[in-house]
């Protein structure tokens, strides 16, 4: 895991790239419907190592929502936002066996117990990255192999559910202030 791009407000605008933000980790996928966007090119740039094209798993590791996780719909395109992490794989198992590891309520308690802060909870990548799961590689493999097109299939359902949303979104007002007849639509 690792830590999301720091920003800086003059770098927030109404359009641009989505940049995935704590408020937008709603437990099981990605909330679209407030990000925040970046424009700034340079910034852009220099935050390409947090660039996300869907099917990774973010973690929230600041305040209420600490160890609160979501799934990034499959073609997804942008970028993570600081305290977010952003877990990456360091070996050719998918992200199907973490995303089912992240499953387990007492996985994700140990990780919470393991912030710091007196305030706020913070949760440091360090301590996610040095988590002991205690479980063989060879089981891993074999978890991965067994989960992987459920989870394939998970990241798509997730893509298909915004599309869909996003359509609804479009026609219903139109539907509905009599721009589009009801008849017409069904077609």
């Amino acid at each position: 895991m690792k830590s999301g791009y720091a920003f800086k407000s003059k770098d927030w605008s109404d359009e641009g790239k989505p940049v995935i933000k704590i408020k937008d980790i709603n437990g099981t996928s990605i909330d679209f419907t407030n990000f925040d966007y970046v424009n700034n090119k340079s910034e852009l740039t220099k935050a390409s190592n947090f660039k996300v094209f869907g099917e990774e798993i973010v973690m929230a590791l600041t305040g209420a929502t600490t160890g609160k996780i979501g799934v990034i719909p499959k073609n997804f395109k942008g970028y993570i936002n600081q305290r977010v992490g952003l877990f990456y794989t360091k070996t050719n198992l998918s992200y199907a066996v973490l995303w089912s590891i992240l499953q387990q309520e007492n996985i994700i308690t140990d990780l919470i117990e393991l912030s710091s802060g007196s305030a706020q909870a913070n949760l440091s990548p360090f301590a996610v990255n040095n988590y002991d799961l205690n479980i063989t590689i060879n089981d891993l493999i074999k978890l991965d192999k067994m989960l992987l097109p459920l989870y394939k299939l998970f990241c798509f359902n997730l893509s298909e559910i915004h599309s869909l949303s996003e359509l609804r979104d479009t026609l219903l007002p139109k539907l509905t202030s009599g721009e589009i007849p009801v008849s017409q639509a069904a077609k």
